[in-house]
């Protein structure tokens, strides 16, 4: 079968590699429809291996080269014994592994396994024609959810991951900082939770006209903009979506006193922050990494079956499988990215 393996830094190459094989008992062959390129990819292709394993991975046993992607949609082709799943299913993958067995594993925070592995990263991924995996991973769609869109619910699961831990209440003021993918996607989850006022922060006027369509009541292109305006102090609730390590702190200007800052986007660099400003004032930073499969990525199923996020606002690109690295990686490691959002890749089309 066709496939995209990372071999090293600016080496991705499509080959013909062998076929995964028959489902075992658990588990599930997919036909990928459709995988979505993330930010991740476009990070190991430009600076890995950051997460891509180049010694055996101590849960998973495999190193490079390895089959990215992880944003996945498609249907069971066939499923093992006690797999739980007809074959035709359309099915998002959450994409974890984990051991099971660790005091994070215990607690149910599977995301933060000691030994956490990842299809596309440290286990074989969706840039290509098919997948065995456990069909614990595997969470069915309605029949009638376009798979494109469900390709969002792995995205989407990170933004109810984020609201989940800011505990997000009724009414409460929220400005997203970063308007691409994920911060679109929280803008949504959060007017579905109840959200007040929301806000939404980019620097690129068609994100911010975009999140305006998407829910938002107003949209800034920076942080100071907002604080300029006599929105200071103004919110309940912020959350930084831009990577930046210099927005936290800028973030604290537009908190009130006893607010909360989530963190999502993931700064390519260490930063510094104002402790002063965060105890005087209270504020309560909390960080939100991956998803939980029934926690996070069910509901994100859910919100996408059931219409209430717009999916099919975030996709830019649909593109095949073999145009995934001019057209898709290359694209959104240089400036093209300011024109894109979801960039979808299809091995059949």
């Amino acid at each position: 079968m066709r496939a995209l393996r990372w071999h090293g830094r600016r080496d991705l190459r499509l080959e013909d590699v062998p076929d995964p094989g028959p489902p075992g008992p658990g588990e599930v062959t997919v036909a990928v429809e459709w995988c979505g390129i993330c930010g991740t990819d476009v990070e190991e292709y430009t600076d890995g291996p950051l997460v891509i394993p180049s010694t055996p991975h101590p849960l998973t046993g495999l190193t490079s080269p390895m089959i990215v992607g992880h944003e996945v949609a498609g249907r069971v082709a066939a499923a093992g014994p006690g797999a739980g799943l007809a074959p035709g299913t359309l099915v998002a993958l959450d994409g974890y592994l984990y051991c099971g067995r660790c005091r994070a594993c215990e607690r149910h925070q599977v995301n933060l396994c000691e030994r956490w592995a990842h299809i596309g990263m440290s286990y074989p991924g969706g840039l290509a024609e098919r997948m065995v995996v456990p069909a614990s991973m595997a969470v069915p769609a309605t029949s009638d959810l376009p798979g494109d869109e469900l390709a969002l619910a792995e995205p989407c699961s990170v933004a109810v991951r984020s609201l989940r831990r800011a505990r997000l209440q009724l009414g409460e003021r929220l400005v997203v900082i970063g308007a691409g993918t994920i911060g679109l996607a929280v803008l949504q989850v959060a007017r579905t939770a109840g959200a007040g006022e929301t806000v939404a922060v980019d620097p690129i006027p068609a994100r911010r006209e975009l999140a305006g369509r998407l829910g938002a009541d107003d949209a800034a292109p920076g942080v100071e903009a907002l604080a300029g305006a006599g929105m200071a102090g103004a919110f309940d609730l912020v959350v930084d979506c831009s990577g930046s390590s210099e927005v936290p702190n800028a973030a604290m200007a537009l908190t009130r006193p006893g607010g909360r800052i989530v963190l999502v986007g993931f700064p390519p660099r260490p930063g510094t922050l104002d402790y002063k400003t965060l105890l005087l004032r209270e504020l309560t930073l909390v960080a939100s990494v991956g998803h939980v499969y029934d926690e996070d990525f069910a509901t994100a199923v859910g919100l996408l079956c059931s219409n209430r996020v717009d999916a099919a606002a975030l996709i830019s690109h649909r593109i095949p499988l073999e145009r995934a690295v001019p057209d898709g990686i290359e694209l959104l490691a240089g400036e093209g990215r300011k024109d894109a959002l979801k960039i979808l890749v299809s091995p059949t089309i």
